[in-house]
C-alpha cells in the first residue's frame, strides 16, 4: 500500500511539474481536477502516522480508516464495506 502512496505523489509532483495547463477547445473545462495539494497532505500523514503511531499498524488498515473516516465525515448513513462484504450484505428493494 505504501507503494500506492509513493505512486500518487510521484504522479502528482509529475503533474505539476510543467506548470499549468491550459484548455483547448478540445479539452472540456469541466474535467475532473486531481486535488493535489490535498494528496500530499494526506501521503504526508500517512507516513508520520504509519511511523510513529504508538502501535505498529499495516498500510492497509490505514487505508482503510481513511474511507471510513471519509464516508462518516459526509454523512452518518454512508459506510465502507472492505472485500466482499458488500456483496454479503442483503438489498432492500424499495418500490
Amino acid at each position: 500500500m505504501l507503494k500506492i502512496v509513493s505512486f500518487i505523489l510521484a504522479l502528482s509532483f509529475a503533474m505539476t511539474a510543467g506548470g499549468e495547463a491550459t484548455p483547448t477547445e478540445a479539452e472540456p473545462t469541466t474535467k475532473a481536477r486531481l486535488p493535489l495539494e490535498e494528496l500530499r497532505i494526506f501521503a504526508e500523514a500517512f507516513d508520520r502516522i504509519s511511523k510513529a503511531y504508538v502501535e505498529e499498524v499495516d498500510d492497509e488498515t490505514l487505508l482503510e480508516y481513511a474511507i471510513q473516516g471519509m464516508l462518516s465525515g459526509l454523512d452518518p448513513h454512508s459506510a465502507y464495506m472492505a472485500g466482499n462484504e458488500f456483496e454479503s450484505t442483503p438489498r432492500i428493494n424499495h418500490r
